[in-house]
């Protein structure tokens, strides 16, 4: 990869994306860390990564207050505070551990997932995905707004 696409990609065959196109350039899909599209790359958001879900699922019962306090998180991702990234846990009843939130870093990775999908598709990459609703789709949602597409 060329100089500052230091995002790991992953291989194997994708299946069931939900991508949005734009300028004929490429498109944001959320899928699987194990998807591989035909000419772009998948890039992995799961929590080894700085936009990984800092809220914890204790259990299926918890994936939406915990994708719905994500959502909230990466629409203010600087300017969150531990005690504001805690009081959106609190405000879903989210029940499970917070982890740490790095905004800046998790804006420097959204940065360069932003310019690779200028030039190619990409799939947001996350273990959940096609079990239920997966806090990539607010990363993918954030993206198009910031890509205005």
């Amino acid at each position: 990869m060329g100089e500052g696409t230091d995002i790991p990609s992953l291989t194997s065959r994708a299946t069931g994306w939900r991508a949005t196109g734009f300028g004929g350039k490429g498109w944001i899909s959320v899928g699987r860390v194990s998807d591989r599209p035909k000419d772009g790359m998948t890039v992995a958001v799961d929590r080894s990564s700085p936009l990984g879900n800092v809220y914890e699922m204790v259990d299926e019962g918890c994936r939406e207050p915990v994708c719905e306090a994500y959502g909230r998180l990466i629409r203010a991702p600087l300017s969150a505070s531990r005690e504001q990234v805690l009081t959106f846990a609190r405000e879903e009843g989210i029940k499970g551990r917070v982890r740490i939130w790095d905004g800046r870093k998790a804006m420097a990775y959204m940065k360069k997932i932003e310019n690779l999908a200028k030039h190619m598709p990409v799939v947001l990459g996350c273990h959940c995905t096609g079990i239920g609703r997966c806090h990539a789709e607010a990363i993918k949602n954030t993206l198009e707004m910031r890509l205005n597409i």
